[in-house]
């Protein structure tokens, strides 16, 4: 409505009305669309996207979900650790997202979306250095935390196995859950499957809920 993009923080919005809100007259539609346009043109030239293994992240809503069960050891947390910290390097400020890493239990980063900002930035790379591979694969328990925000409207989730630890471990069961969850949300499940072990589950995922798929091996 206003042709301005000041994200989705109030504060934001809040301080621009203060200071500009007795005297701002809204543009009209055309004008309005035309801003937006000419911000994604700009921000498609940047080359400012990013991306979680080529996935393109467009959402300014997203939660990342990583994998740190004990067969992660080695090679595979260290690549998906690399791959989330370019993704967060490259995620722009102002939008929302969090982090969420499972193994027998679940870890997320912080209990609900928070603004990307220089601070958080500096804060979610921190942690993501900090982990380490152990355990078991609870990607229920990990997907339930996530859908517990209900501001989340994106995930990219990350496993090299199949569900081992958790509240549900059979896969159609999985599946179902999830499901029934995203019947109102219509949360966009975007999926890796590293070295194809447990592709099945996160295919279901990715197709149930219109997202991607990929497998890296």
């Amino acid at each position: 409505m206003t042709g301005l993009d000041l994200g989705r923080t109030p504060a934001r919005w809040q301080a621009w009305w203060r200071a500009e809100g007795a005297t701002f007259e809204l543009p009209s539609y055309e004008d309005a669309l035309l801003a937006e346009q000419a911000r994604n043109r700009n921000h498609d030239r940047g080359g400012t996207r990013s991306s979680f293994y080529g996935l393109e992240i467009v959402s300014k809503r997203v939660c990342f979900i990583l994998d740190i069960s004990g067969s992660m050891m080695g090679a595979r947390i260290e690549a998906a650790k690399g791959e989330l910290t370019a993704a967060l390097e490259r995620y722009p400020e102002g939008d929302l997202f969090n982090i969420i890493f499972y193994s027998t239990d679940v870890f997320p980063w912080r209990d609900k979306l928070v603004e990307m900002t220089k601070r958080n930035r500096t804060g979610s790379l921190e942690y993501v250095g900090r982990q380490t591979a152990a355990g078991g694969t609870a990607i229920y328990d990990a997907l339930e935390a996530a859908f517990d925000d209900p501001l989340i409207d994106t995930i990219y989730l990350l496993s090299d196995g199949i569900p081992s630890a958790g509240k549900i471990v059979d896969p159609a069961g999985i599946r179902q859950e999830v499901a029934r969850w995203n019947t109102a949300r219509k949360v966009r499940i975007h999926t890796i499957s590293l070295g194809g072990q447990g592709a099945q589950l996160l295919r279901w995922l990715s197709k149930d809920s219109g997202g991607r798929f990929k497998v890296v091996r």
